[in-house]
């Protein structure tokens, strides 16, 4: 039982960078919208609604630090030569 005079406890690293879905998908949005400038309009609308259905996409796409990786990566999930 927590006293009025101890202090709160620390939260663990993980728990303090932990992101719910909705925030990893607004995200991941905001990253299609600023970093793909070399996709069209319905090839991001594509990108958004897998990350609609797909939360490991979502959570992949956001991790690829590498762009010509991460472009590679929307190519081959998207289907597009």
């Amino acid at each position: 039982m927590r006293t009025a005079l101890a202090p709160p406890p620390i939260p663990s690293p993980a728990a303090a960078s932990f992101e719910t879905t909705p925030q990893r998908r607004r995200t991941a949005i905001r990253q299609v919208q600023k970093d793909e400038g070399w996709m069209t309009i319905p090839q991001k609308v594509s990108l958004i609604k897998l990350f609609q259905g797909d939360k490991a996409a979502m959570d992949v796409y956001t991790a690829l630090e590498d762009g010509e990786l991460r472009v590679e990566w929307i190519k081959d999930q998207l289907n597009i030569v």
